[in-house]
């Protein structure tokens, strides 16, 4: 079974969607089969990190069955967009079922948009139900933002009907704390 000490993102990651219909997602740590994943040590995301899909759901980070992931830290800036007039998904962090990540710091910018009116924008959402400790000194965003695929028509764009939700541990059974702190930017001194 693979193990890692610690991933690192210092460098910038980019998933942009480019056809129709094709899932963008950034970092994916997932199992295989009956195979599985331990980042030991954590994952640390130290710089800008982007996925745009359009017609398709988007994920900054997806954590995904037999994965082991027991801390997250965000340090920097995620953006991840969705661009549908169907019901898409723009997901910051994606823990699924069947995985494990306990904790997420966050003290930089994670912001989930959808562009469109039907489909929904994350932060953080956890269907693993091992999401325990979710720390934040930064900014969580969730925004649905109205398209119109003609302005000069003089027809509004229809109504917003999905939601942003910053944080959802509505699949949760476990208790979970939520420790929301003063912003303290990252430094990189080192």
């Amino acid at each position: 079974e693979p193990t890692a000490l610690v991933l690192t993102g210092t460098g910038g990651v980019f998933a942009p969607g480019v056809y129709d219909g094709v899932v963008a997602t950034a970092v994916r740590i997932e199992g295989s089969g009956a195979h599985s994943v331990t980042v030991t040590g954590g994952a640390a995301f130290d710089n800008l990190l982007s996925a745009t899909a359009i017609e398709a759901n988007a994920y900054g980070v997806y954590i995904g069955a037999n994965a082991n992931v027991p801390s997250i830290l965000e340090r920097k800036s995620f953006v991840v967009s969705s661009v549908s007039e169907t019901a898409q998904t723009a997901y910051g962090f994606f823990i699924a079922s069947g995985a494990t990540a306990p904790s997420i710091n966050n003290s930089g910018s994670i912001t989930a948009q959808l562009f469109g009116e039907i489909g929904n924008a994350t932060a953080i959402v956890d269907n693993s139900n091992t999401l325990a400790s979710i720390t934040n000194s930064g900014t969580l965003i969730a925004q649905i933002t109205q398209t119109d695929s003609d302005p000069n028509d003089s027809i509004p764009p229809p109504a917003i009907t999905g939601t942003a939700t910053a944080i959802d541990v509505s699949a949760s059974s476990i208790n979970v704390t939520l420790n929301q702190n003063a912003t303290s930017p990252f430094t990189d001194d080192d």
